[in-house]
């Protein structure tokens, strides 16, 4: 029920607010309306809205299974068709600055910041920790649990604690098509692509 009354109060609202611009509540009242519609049908879409109204710079394409982007996400960064998995922090301070506290007087305390950039088309796989001042370039896919930090260059497959890189994007694409278990399906579809990854593996 709920959910009906949010989904009929959504499109009252592109009714009325987009096609009409007629506007009868205030504007954080069609705002909740907009993203809790997001959250319960589009939570793709929720997430990138989340993560832009954070201050995250997104560009066009991702998706987002996270929006762990630490305090001050506004000196995060993220190029086109990137596609961040579940677990994987940003991190944008060191928070060991914590010892140097002054305890009865916080207005001379310190702490040391830094910006993350992600360049286009990159994957990040999942539980990967993003530290200050990294720099991923284009075309880059990070291994789930991976530690980065500092410049990776564009075209580059890294993993690890501390991550390093381990081969070349070429090098990787070469691996999957050679491999028996890569399937050419679109992955948007989850009912074609689950059938026909139960039917490779004889699940059906």
């Amino acid at each position: 029920m709920k959910k009906l009354i949010l989904k009929s109060l959504y499109k009252l609202y592109q009714l009325l607010e987009i096609k009409f611009n007629i506007r009868i509540f205030p504007i954080v009242v069609y705002d909740k309306i907009y993203l809790s519609y997001l959250r319960k049908f589009e939570i793709f879409r929720w997430r990138t809205e989340k993560a832009k109204r954070m201050g995250v710079k997104l560009g066009l394409n991702c998706r987002l299974y996270t929006i762990e982007f630490s305090s001050e996400p506004y000196l995060i960064t993220i190029g086109n068709n990137v596609v961040i998995a579940s677990g994987t922090y940003f991190i944008t301070h060191d928070g060991g600055a914590w010892l140097f506290y002054n305890w009865n007087d916080h207005s001379n305390d310190m702490n040391n910041y830094n910006r993350i950039i992600v360049g286009n088309n990159c994957f990040i796989g999942m539980n990967c920790t993003i530290l200050p001042g990294t720099e991923i370039g284009d075309n880059c896919v990070i291994g789930a649990g991976s530690v980065v930090r500092g410049k990776i260059a564009s075209n580059s497959v890294i993993m690890g604690n501390p991550a390093k890189v381990i081969m070349k994007v070429s090098l990787y694409k070469k691996m999957l098509l050679s491999n028996k278990n890569t399937i050419r399906v679109n992955h948007f579809d989850e009912s074609i692509k689950d059938k026909k990854v139960k039917a490779h593996f004889f699940l059906d």
